[in-house]
């Protein structure tokens, strides 16, 4: 005849699960365009003077 069975003890499961990543960072969604690119800068330069009138005589054209 076999021995007598122990009392039984409380039944312990453990799921053991191997290291997650760590989640992503959240999704922000952007309602708007993102802005356009500046343009390029505005040169303002002085109107260059007008020249005196010719005289005729004053060069010499010989």
């Amino acid at each position: 005849q076999p021995p007598p069975l122990p009392p039984p003890e409380p039944l312990i499961i453990k799921e053991v699960c191997p290291d997650q990543p760590p989640p992503p960072p959240p999704l922000i969604l952007r309602e708007q365009a993102p802005p356009r690119p500046s343009p390029p800068p505005l040169i303002l330069r002085e109107r260059p003077p007008i020249p005196p009138p010719r005289l005729p005589g004053e060069t010499s054209e010989n």
